[in-house]
């Protein structure tokens, strides 16, 4: 049977029927390579509103079932549409005529040569971002009847995470003036706020002492936090440990465990300041987050070290001067956290056991400055990445005249 039987024609039509109508204004296609990296593209999103641009999102997703696909929370609205990408030729067809996008972002690579040719014919401009060569078509012998060229010369504007994925692209055949490195792509939350004059004092009152952090922690991994203070107060007295629970309704309970543990504790909601008989500061809401991360030299991201817990961003912390420590569980920003340990920002521990051994190990403030640096500079490079991926999109829109 072929691509343009009544039966697949039905079946691209049935499928554009139970979408959702497109949105008014400019609308954004993004192809996605995975629901995993869909932050990547909820933080462009944001970059791109935060820029002036008023536009809906729509993404679409490798082939699945219609109810495989979630929607994680930061992408929850409705002007961000998820859907699967169309695939045969009555699928892209009807997929087209309902959307009719503006604009076109394809992530990675992996290339749909048909569809990619069926929106280059309708005079839609397309990027590729985020490109690695490992992902792109290997061989002329594998590119589809009807292409003189490789898919990847379909595209007005590459960007290679690399210089040997930029001169693969070249070999390709798209005009060197087409092509440049960007980098690897990542999303990178906004900096959290925080209060200067509330910081400034907290530091005078903080005085020499080394602070370390421990962000958004489950009752299950607080006695491996509560085992780590204590291994490394033996060698340095005076360090204070930041913690906030998870849930705030846990706070009754951490106070019981820290007193039971013989920690001297205090409230963050009693006292703004820091008494120094104390070990450790029981903060009591995520709002100050931004306060602790500027204050703390190393940051643990609860949630990670047992299953079901959900850890926060980690270029949170990074982007604010401050190493990263986690567990094994880290989706959905596994990618960010591996990008952060090979470059000597982050260290992923295998289990709870290993978080007091770590934090001894960078007690020396000279360890932690190192991690914290090549942590800011991946957070820096990815807002560059992403700052050059908004001039593109705003510049193609103005030449389609939907900006």
């Amino acid at each position: 049977m072929g691509l343009f039987s009544p039966l697949a024609k039905r079946r691209g039509t049935a499928a554009e029927a139970t979408a959702p109508a497109r949105p008014d204004g400019v609308l954004l296609w993004v192809h996605c390579p995975s629901a995993a990296r869909l932050p990547i593209v909820a933080s462009l999103a944001a970059s791109l509103r935060a820029d002036g641009e008023d536009l809906s999102i729509l993404v679409t997703l490798p082939p699945v079932a219609k109810d495989q696909i979630t929607v994680p929370a930061p992408t929850a609205r409705a002007d961000f549409i998820i859907t699967s990408q169309p695939v045969d030729a009555a699928e892209i067809t009807a997929f087209l005529d309902h959307w009719s996008p503006d604009l076109l972002i394809w992530m990675e690579g992996d290339l749909h040569a048909p569809l990619l040719k069926a929106t280059h014919l309708r005079g839609i401009s397309a990027l590729l971002v985020d490109a690695h060569s490992d992902r792109l078509p290997p061989l002329r012998a594998n590119w589809p009847l009807r292409l003189n060229s490789s898919p990847t010369t379909l595209f007005d504007r590459a960007l290679a995470s690399d210089g040997a994925t930029a001169r693969r692209l070249i070999r390709d055949g798209l005009p060197p003036a087409r092509v440049e490195v960007n980098g690897l792509l990542d999303s990178v939350p906004a900096a959290l706020p925080y209060n200067e004059a509330e910081r400034a004092d907290m530091a005078a009152d903080l005085g020499t002492r080394p602070v370390w952090l421990a962000a958004g922690v489950t009752l299950a991994e607080l006695p491996e936090v509560i085992l780590a203070q204590r291994s490394a107060l033996r060698s340095a007295h005076r360090l204070l440990l930041v913690l906030l629970p998870a849930d705030p309704k846990d706070e009754g309970a951490f106070a019981a465990a820290l007193g039971a543990a013989g920690l001297v504790y205090g409230l963050r909601a009693e006292d703004d300041s820091v008494d120094e008989t104390s070990s450790v500061l029981l903060a009591d809401s995520a709002i100050e987050l931004g306060l602790w991360y500027r204050l703390a030299s190393m940051t643990f991201m609860g949630g990670t070290l047992r299953p079901g817990g959900q850890s926060r961003h980690p270029f949170e912390p990074a982007a604010l001067g401050s190493a990263v420590l986690a567990g094994p569980n880290v989706q959905p920003f596994g990618a960010a956290y591996l990008r952060l340990e090979r470059a000597g920002g982050a260290r992923l521990l295998r289990s709870g056991e290993e978080l007091a051994a770590t934090i001894d190990q960078l007690l020396a403030p000279d360890k932690t400055a190192k991690m914290a640096l090549a942590a800011w500079q991946i957070t820096t490079t990815g807002a560059e990445g992403t700052n050059r991926i908004v001039d593109l999109v705003k510049l193609y829109l103005e030449r389609q005249g939907a900006a």
